[in-house]
């Protein structure tokens, strides 16, 4: 995390609020035998998924190369009794995939990160480890950081090897645009790390200060208003699939060169948006995409996740 924004004073909870599970297979289902969750963080019991609705699940539940199946997926929703994200909050989330387990995490709402008065900052940490043989799925809803708010995440997944499966999506908006707060907030840090097999897939260090930087200038936001990322680790996307992927996407966002470099006074159709998938060194997936709204880029996403 980045020292020079920690708050020494407690936050509004007294402590760290943390929350910890660990999916294992049994009896070929996946079950959650461990899950602790303090303040604000609460968390449904889990619940079916249906496996058309898991990136690559289908097909890689049904290989068999000796070892075990991928078990029946669970899907966990995490909620908050909070508002949001608050001045002086500090989380920690631990997330353990056993072996053959296959686990969906989602979030209740979209994440509201409040006003923050000078000085004041909050922070999430967040580990996971995937075993072999193993399934995540990955999808908070988006975050929303309100005008003056101040907010580091630090996120950390690591892949026992390549039997090892994960998607990972995270949105970012600019802010309320509704109210006036376009790229309003102090600063947004996030730092994302995935490794397989101890070696680096996908590393993304991200921070973004308004005050300083121009956030619809050239190399940023441009027109758009929200961010996403989708990165696909261990998925078998054969070139095949790919291409499909890349013409869908294509399909989406269509001639994006001067829409792309417009300024959000000149911003095209609200539902306009650019981007595309690209391979990793690794070979594997990364989707990024920009556009107007938080919907439409999660359409155009879970589309993705179908092909996949």
């Amino acid at each position: 995390m980045h020292d020079e924004h920690r708050n020494d004073g407690e936050n509004r909870f007294g402590r760290t609020s943390e929350l910890r599970l660990k999916a294992t297979a049994r009896d070929g289902v996946t079950a959650v035998p461990e899950l602790y969750a303090s303040m604000p963080f609460k968390v449904m019991h889990a619940f079916d998924v249906c496996e058309h609705d898991l990136p690559g699940y289908g097909r890689l539940a049904g290989q068999d190369d000796g070892h075990s199946k991928l078990a029946a997926p669970k899907q966990l929703m995490v909620m908050s009794v909070s508002a949001g994200i608050m001045a002086g909050d500090r989380q920690e989330l631990a997330v353990d995939v056993e072996p053959g387990a296959a686990l969906s995490m989602t979030t209740q709402a979209f994440e509201k990160i409040h006003r923050m008065e000078d000085g004041e900052h909050a922070e999430r940490t967040t580990r996971i480890h995937v075993g072999a043989h193993a399934y995540l799925d990955y999808q908070p809803l988006p975050q929303i950081p309100f005008a003056d708010s101040s907010f580091s995440t630090d996120t950390v997944i690591e892949l026992t090897d390549n039997s090892s499966h994960m998607a990972y999506e995270e949105i970012l908006s600019c802010g309320r645009v509704a109210r006036g707060e376009r790229f309003a907030y102090r600063d947004y840090r996030s730092h994302v790390r995935v490794t397989c097999s101890g070696a680096p897939v996908f590393i993304d260090n991200t921070i973004y200060r308004p005050t300083s930087t121009d956030m619809e200038g050239f190399g940023f936001f441009g027109a758009y208003s929200h961010l996403a990322n989708l990165v696909l680790v261990n998925l078998d996307i054969d070139d095949a699939r790919f291409a499909t992927i890349r013409d869908y996407l294509q399909s989406q966002t269509g001639e994006i060169g001067a829409s792309a470099a417009a300024p959000a006074s000149d911003a095209p159709a609200a539902d306009t948006i650019a981007g595309g998938i690209t391979r990793l060194a690794t070979g594997d997936c990364l989707v990024k995409l920009l556009g107007h709204r938080a919907q439409r880029l999660q359409d155009v996403l879970n589309k993705v996740r179908d092909l996949v």
